[in-house]
Order: C-alpha cells, then sequence, then structure tokens
C-alpha cells in the first residue's frame, strides 16, 4: 500500500511538473488598456514574430520562443522565470524603438514568473492610428 501511494505522489508531482506552462498572446493594443478586445468591432489583432524569452534567477537563458500568426507562445514553466519581450528590429510591426507595451502599466518588456499561467504582452505604436489635428 505504501508503494502505492508513494508511486502516485511520485505521479502526480511529475504530471505537474510536465504539463506546467508558460503562454499568452502578443497583440497590437489600440485602445492601450491593457486589456485585448475579441470582439467586433474592437478586434485587437495578434502579432507574429515578437521574440519571448526565458531566464532564471542566475540571469541564464532557460527557454525561447517567437509569437506565432495569430500572436500566441507557449514554453515549458520549471522555475521562476523573467521573461523579455523583444520586438525584432526588422519586425512585421514596427520599429523596436517606438514600440512600448500597455499591459504593465508602465511601457514594459518584461515580466516576472513565479508559476505558470498565461501572460499577455500589449503592443502599441503611434503608426496604428490616423490622429487628426482638426477633431
Amino acid at each position: 500500500m505504501l508503494k502505492r501511494v508513494l508511486a502516485l505522489i511520485i505521479f502526480t508531482t511529475l504530471t505537474q511538473f510536465v504539463s506546467a506552462q508558460i503562454s499568452g498572446i502578443v497583440y497590437k493594443d489600440y485602445n492601450g488598456d491593457g486589456a485585448r478586445q475579441n470582439a467586433a468591432p474592437n478586434v485587437e489583432p495578434g502579432v507574429a514574430g515578437i521574440i519571448i524569452n526565458a531566464y532564471n534567477a542566475a540571469n541564464a537563458l532557460v527557454s525561447t520562443t517567437t509569437s506565432n500568426n495569430v500572436g500566441s507562445y507557449t514554453m515549458p514553466f520549471t522555475v521562476p522565470v523573467r521573461l523579455e519581450f523583444i520586438i525584432p528590429v526588422n519586425g512585421n510591426c514596427v520599429d523596436s524603438i517606438n514600440d512600448n507595451s500597455s499591459a504593465s502599466g508602465d511601457g514594459n518588456n518584461v515580466r516576472f514568473v513565479s508559476a505558470s499561467g498565461t501572460f499577455n504582452y500589449a503592443i502599441l505604436h503611434a503608426d496604428d492610428y490616423n490622429y487628426n489635428l482638426n477633431h
């Protein structure tokens, strides 16, 4: 009986470890509220080609991925990490010098992750708007 209980505990722990992941969507945040709008007419599209790097406490790169054609990404979660979202200079969205994120409210491209879960990244860019000075 003790062997079965021990085996169940080990199996449960390994299953949770294997299935733990970090995921999210990188999207254009047209209204700057940090929350993705999915309903017409205010759909905020996903952004492909954004690089997501995960660094551990020793500042070693432990995982990297790129957002896919609908802006989503997934990577394994094994230890607390610092996520960095990088907009390539030759990216399909932009000029990395002018882009910023509204998701954290401070224009920061870094997230600190201590548990598996969903971490979206919102991008704002001035060229996405047509500002009329004569409003």
